[in-house]
Formats: structure tokens, sequence, C-alpha cells
């Protein structure tokens, strides 16, 4: 999931983020947004973590697959990954 997905204050912080890193600068504990620094990262980690050990975006990509498939008791595990773009969203099964 894009900087996107955490709305207009994520795409800034990705973006200034980039801008501070080209600079030469050390984004370490520049993070406000994400979890960690979003630039040149993947954070495997959206939302908060739940009991089950899935993330609360992981557990909605597991709910929706099994609505639309109409397959209630479908297996699924899912990994959700914050990607250091603007907007895109993939999935791959």
């Amino acid at each position: 999931q894009a900087a996107s997905g955490a709305g207009a204050p994520g795409m800034n912080e990705l973006k200034d983020g980039v801008a501070a890193y080209a600079a030469g600068k050390d984004l370490t504990g520049t993070n406000k947004v994400f979890a960690y620094p979003l630039p040149f990262n993947l954070i495997p980690q959206i939302d908060k973590f739940q009991e089950n050990g899935y993330t609360k975006e992981e557990m909605k990509v597991t709910w929706e697959t099994r609505k639309i498939l109409d397959l209630p008791d479908l297996p699924v595990s899912c990994t959700a990954v914050r990607i250091p773009t603007l907007r895109a969203h993939a999935e791959a099964i």
C-alpha cells in the first residue's frame, strides 16, 4: 500500500523525507505518520497489530476476500506492506 493510504499527511511525510534524504540528511526519528521512515524502505506493518498477530489492514484484506468469494471459512494468510510510492496498491495471490 502506498503512502496515500495514510492520506495527505502520509504523502507529505514521504515527499519531505525523500527531499531530506536527497539533501544528505539523516531520516532517523523523522517519521510521525509511519512506524519507520518510509523513503527507500518497505514497512511490513500497516495499522496496529491484532491479538492474532496480523495487522488490522491484513485482517481487512482477509475479510474482504472471504466476502467477495462468498467463502466465510476460506483460509487466508496476508502480509500488508507499506511501500515508498505516492499512489499505488497491489495484491498478489
